[in-house]
């Protein structure tokens, strides 16, 4: 599972989540939509002087946005390590690596 996230001057601009492994044109695709998109938006929008400056260089949407993902990983970190504790204390060691992988998954959609 590949997971990628942005975050740009005004905040956490987006997240996409992808099965299996990323190539290169997904990740292209992405940051052309959730990066580029919007800045391009928003010169298109001082040109025609609907807005003051194209962008904003403040540092505190980026710092609030980072606040929201890291306190989001916090609560999926929690989730997927409980969800391991959960599995070995109910099977126990010496088990094959595929039935902890099976257990954990069906524990983390129950967890959600």
């Amino acid at each position: 599972m590949t997971m990628i996230g942005a975050i740009a001057l005004d905040g956490f601009r987006g997240f996409m989540t992808i099965e299996s492994g990323t190539s290169a044109n997904v990740f292209e695709a992405f940051t052309e939509q959730q990066l580029v998109a919007p800045i391009r938006s928003d010169l298109g929008r001082w040109r025609m002087g609907l807005i003051e400056t194209p962008l904003e260089f403040t540092a505190e949407p980026a710092e609030n946005a980072e606040n929201e993902i890291v306190g989001g990983l916090n609560e999926i970190t929690e989730k997927i390590i409980g969800g391991a504790i959960t599995v070995h204390r109910a099977l126990g060691p010496g088990l094959l690596e595929s039935a902890y992988e099976t257990c954990l998954a069906f524990e983390l959609a129950e967890l959600g």
